[in-house]
């Protein structure tokens, strides 16, 4: 499955955030990785800034035998800037409505993220945490945004595209591995939710 050369490789796999629903949360608390996981070292687990991708993290962190290394800005959705805590009407009201895939080179709002520099963002920190934690697994808890960029920008998908769309889960599992010495990604899984199953059972009891 792997290159027998495992110390030019890293995996990076990437975990959207659980519901903030407690008993969920709870059962999530057992979580172990699945077995693509045990291939490399478990080495790094890290979390982007907001608080459900923070909580997360402190749940799955036991399950992966680890402390959360880090939490990342650059692992964040899109920065809503100046329009950071505003309602969807205030918002409307303010800046007006804009599709930002037709006007990719447009900021969602003063100081905030364009759809252009938000995948340039998440293609930079893919590169940075391949280059940091080279022959490790990496487990990041980030959000569905960034896992769709990384899937944009990994396989090379046009902006247009033909529409169609992605919608990872939460606490959806996509595995990424970048081999140094080929400069290449190869995506083992994404939005593998095997671990949830049977809990709705779990959680009714």
């Amino acid at each position: 499955m792997y290159d027998e050369d495992d110390d030019q490789s890293i995996q990076c796999a990437t975990y959207t955030h659980a519901r903030r629903h407690p008993m969920v949360l709870g059962s999530i608390g057992g979580w172990s990785p699945p077995f693509q996981l045990t291939m490399t070292q478990l080495g790094v687990l890290l979390a982007s800034v907001l608080p459900r991708a923070i909580e997360t993290a402190s749940i799955i962190a036991p399950g992966l035998g680890l402390e959360v290394s880090g939490q990342e800005c650059d692992l964040c959705e899109v920065h809503p800037g100046e329009a950071d805590g505003l309602t969807w009407t205030e918002y409307a009201a303010r800046y007006g409505s804009f599709d930002m895939e037709a006007e990719p080179d447009r900021v969602f709002a003063p100081a905030g993220d364009s759809w252009n520099s938000f995948h340039e963002r998440v293609k930079r920190t893919l590169e940075r945490v391949a280059r940091d934690h080279e022959g490790q697994t990496v487990v990041a808890v980030c959000h569905a945004g960034v896992i769709m960029a990384s899937m944009r920008v990994l396989l090379g998908i046009p902006q247009a595209g033909t529409g169609a769309r992605l919608r990872p889960t939460n606490t959806g599992l996509t595995e990424w591995e970048h081999d140094r010495s080929l400069d290449r990604w190869t995506l083992h899984s994404f939005n593998d939710a095997g671990h949830l199953l049977g809990l709705a059972g779990r959680t009714a009891a």
